[in-house]
């Protein structure tokens, strides 16, 4: 369980039992100080809390009343919140919990959007089976393919950054279907840093994979027994391949788009966007490695119950899941990470 307290009128936290001993103990928290529990909207003495009022049991001195004060917004609360597996986890489910109808509709909008992008190559698909002319439709085949692949780049791009931002949008308890489109507003600097990120994590996992399908072309080249000895040993590099390129650059840079276009941030270059967001996850790669697996292994497992699980948690979920790591990483006012250009 984890509390927020007030302390010169701005909410401090999420901090668990221990945390919130040592404050007491520290003289932070007193009888009197607001608290609100993770999860929860209503604030409350910390005397009045059945878990809380242990610590002021023994207290010598009775605390002094708190002079008048008026209640926090989430967002002063998230911005003081370090990044973890487990406070994103927390954070999203508490979102998830909370803002559940509007996560649903900006989830049906997006799928809705997400979906119309991949309308064209369906098209063609859909033209070059009933047409008896197989070049000619090969053609038109190809041209609703190109369609819908510059739709994916151009409106694609910019769709997945409001994706981070409507989910920050409800982390922050002000949820908007509106905030799915921000990537939009600063339309060529979201989408130059979404393309200059793609390309960059490109890059990396050809330098990655290469030894490992080397090693797995050369094994299914030979002959004599040397296959059962290269094959298995291409796989394992290209497996470990693969993880090192999301961990050490997928990552990192995974959220850049949407810093490019967060309305929380000023207008920054495609450099910046991408520095803020390399800079902003330094050392916390393995626990959002391991939070995107997660969450997207839950959503997933929502596809079997019919896809109607997929519309109703899945998505919605996933929204508030990358709302919240966006949160810790990068609306927080200790970061530590500035926007200005390198000298």
């Amino acid at each position: 369980m984890h509390w927020y307290f007030v302390e010169n009128g701005a909410a401090v936290g999420p901090l668990d039992l221990a945390q919130m001993q040592a404050a007491h103990a520290g003289g932070r928290l007193v009888e009197k100080t607001q608290v609100c529990r993770m999860g929860e909207s209503a604030w409350m003495d910390a005397q009045t809390d059945e878990i809380l009022a242990a610590f002021f049991a023994t207290d010598p001195v009775p605390a002094t009343s708190a002079a008048p004060w008026i209640a926090p917004s989430i967002v002063a609360t998230t911005e003081q919140a370090e990044f973890s597996f487990r406070s994103a986890f927390t954070l999203a489910t508490a979102t998830f919990k909370k803002h559940w109808a509007m996560l649903v509709a900006m989830g049906a909008v997006y799928f809705v959007v997400a979906g119309a992008l991949g309308v064209p190559g369906q098209i063609g698909n859909f033209a070059m089976r009933l047409s008896e002319d197989r070049q000619g439709a090969g053609v038109i085949a190809g041209l609703f393919g190109c369609c819908g692949g510059l739709l994916q780049v151009f409106v694609g791009v910019p769709l997945a950054a409001g994706m981070y931002i409507a989910g920050a949008g409800a982390i922050a308890g002000t949820p908007k279907i509106g905030d799915l489109f921000a990537g939009f507003r600063r339309y060529w600097v979201t989408l130059g840093t979404g393309l200059v990120a793609g390309l960059l994590v490109c890059a990396a996992a050809i330098a990655a994979l290469l030894p490992g399908g080397a090693c797995l072309a050369l094994g299914l080249g030979l002959g004599g027994g040397l296959e059962w000895i290269f094959v298995p040993l291409g796989i394992v590099l290209l497996t470990a391949g693969f993880i090192c390129t999301m961990v050490f650059v997928g990552v990192r840079l995974v959220a850049a788009s949407a810093i490019a276009c967060d309305p929380q941030l000023p207008p920054m270059s495609v450099g910046q966007a991408l520095r803020l967001s390399w800079d902003g996850s330094r050392g916390k790669m393995w626990p959002l490695f391991g939070f995107g697996i997660v969450v997207g292994l839950a959503a997933y497992a929502t596809i079997l119950l019919l896809c109607i699980g997929l519309v109703l948690i899945g998505i919605p979920f996933a929204f508030a899941a990358t709302g919240a790591a966006y949160t810790l990483l990068y609306r927080r006012g200790n970061t530590g990470v500035s926007t200005a250009p390198s000298a």
